[in-house]
């Protein structure tokens, strides 16, 4: 008789044996990210001890709280700054200060007078504003120290309010017009204390720390150039207005602000981690425009990643503190190897560097190039200056520079940013130039093109002009 047997059935404690590998399993898959999160936290918190404390030593008080607490305040009477917001709103109210599109600054002929539509336009712009604009504008050139309101702590990334930083532009653009209408109404003296002025909005940045301010200040110093290279295409100012003029040049000359501006943004940046990781702020508040749309603040799955796990970004804040402090002491090198030591610390920084370094590290190109522009106009200026009076006092340019230092005008010769030389120095058939090689390394005699000055072959110079050549009438423009 033929018998059937029933397959074999797995026994109870197989299955439950076998459930407990697939448990075991799917935890390790979970466990082994979950623990390398925790481990590279742990390891990075004990990699970021030992670098605060090798910090410390070499710099004490280079954290954020620290340096705000050095700056001294200033009172609002003597203060730069409290007076620029008075001059903003002044530039703003009943009009807002825009002299229209018969007022081409760039473009202005720099020996030859205005037009009576350019003349016209600014006195319009003017009108439009506040009766006391030019007035509280002028009183500027009497206050040489300035300081913001830079908070011990503000939100996730100290934001140093940008919007009342930009404002100390539009102050440098309305004494800039209003340099140049003095000038053209034969107030020589009158525009160099609007110049005066110019510098002193600028020189309200000294010691600021953060780039941007840096960078502003700049441009201002640019504004300055601008208005004095004009003045002295219009006549001649008296001795004692250039002086001043050259003081204040000089004070912005030998001030180079890339030191306390790199400082203060490492300290920001500091602050900004510390205040992550208290619970304070949110990652997502600091990077989480990334994958959101423009305009929109409806939260994203990179917001709640960033704020789930930070660690993921944070465990890199070392590599990027490191590259700082490698930054920051490049700034105390002379000239020439400090300009090198930053542009190879840039291309590590983008080439090698981590991703949140790459993300924060701000770049040296633009910030080192911006610095050699500036302080190769100042240099220039400082110098045509020192020419301008050396003229008024013997009747003739000097010969060379060193004629400049021999009558006490100059404590030295200044040197090119560019390739550490003396300044170059060239009398002409109109006048004369002081001028940088400029960015292209390469001497074209003083040959600047005021359309397009980072073009190639151009030089950056400051062109002083005879007496006969000044104030000329301008060229007139085709119907």
């Amino acid at each position: 008789m033929q018998t059937t047997s029933t397959p074999p059935t797995a026994s109870p404690s197989r299955k439950s044996r076998r459930r407990w590998y697939i448990l075991g399993f799917l935890l390790l898959i979970v466990a082994t990210p979950v623990g390398w999160y925790f481990i590279a936290g742990w390891l990075a918190d004990r990699e970021m001890a030992e670098l605060l404390a090798e910090m410390d030593a070499d710099d004490p008080g280079w954290r954020w709280p620290d340096i705000v607490a050095r700056l001294e305040p200033i009172p609002d009477e003597t203060n730069t700054v409290t007076q620029i917001f008075k001059v903003n709103a002044l530039a703003r109210a009943p009009g807002t200060f825009n002299p229209g599109p018969k007022w081409d600054n760039a473009n202005l002929i720099q020996n030859a007078r205005l037009t009576e539509d350019q003349a016209g336009a600014v006195e319009a712009a003017f009108s439009r504003c506040a009766p006391a604009l030019r007035e509280e504008a002028r009183k500027l050139k009497d206050l040489p120290r300035g300081r913001f309101r830079i908070p011990a702590e503000n939100g996730a990334t100290l934001s140093l309010e940008l919007e009342e930083i930009q404002k100390t532009r539009s102050v440098a653009y309305v004494l800039q017009v209003d340099a140049a209408l003095r000038a053209h109404e034969g107030d020589l003296d009158g525009a160099a204390e609007s110049c005066q002025a110019i510098l002193n909005t600028a020189g309200a940045f000294k010691d600021y720390p953060n780039l941007i301010g840096f960078l502003v200040r700049c441009a201002e110093q640019a504004i300055a150039v601008h208005a004095i290279e004009r003045m002295l295409g219009q006549g001649s100012v008296s001795e004692p207005q250039l002086k001043k003029l050259q003081e204040l040049l000089q004070r912005e000359a030998d001030d180079d602000g890339r030191y306390h501006a790199l400082r203060g943004e490492r300290a920001s940046s500091h602050q900004m981690y510390m205040n992550v990781r208290a619970g304070k702020v949110k990652l997502s508040q600091v990077f989480g425009n990334f994958g959101r749309k423009a305009g929109t603040t409806e939260e994203t799955v990179t917001d709640r990643l960033l704020d789930t796990f930070p660690n993921l970004i944070l465990k890199d804040y070392p590599d990027y503190l490191r590259m700082m402090n490698e930054r920051i002491k490049a700034c105390k090198l002379e000239p020439g190897p400090r300009d090198d030591a930053l542009q190879k610390l840039d291309e590590e920084a983008r080439t090698k560097g981590s991703l949140l370094t790459r993300m924060m590290f701000p770049g040296v190109a633009k910030i080192s190039e911006a610095s050699l522009r500036s302080q190769a106009f100042l240099r220039c200026t400082l110098v045509a200056v020192a020419a301008e009076r050396y003229r008024l006092g013997h009747g003739a340019w000097p010969a060379t520079l060193d004629d400049l230092v021999k009558d006490g005008l100059l404590a030295k010769a200044p040197t090119d940013p560019y390739d550490g030389k003396p300044l170059r120095w060239k009398k002409t058939p109109t006048g004369a130039i002081a001028y940088s090689v400029g960015r292209d390394m390469i001497d074209n005699g003083g040959a600047i093109n005021r359309t397009n000055i980072l073009a190639d072959g151009s030089d950056f110079g400051f062109e002083l002009w005879i007496p006969k050549m000044r104030g000329v009438v301008p060229p007139v423009a085709a119907p």
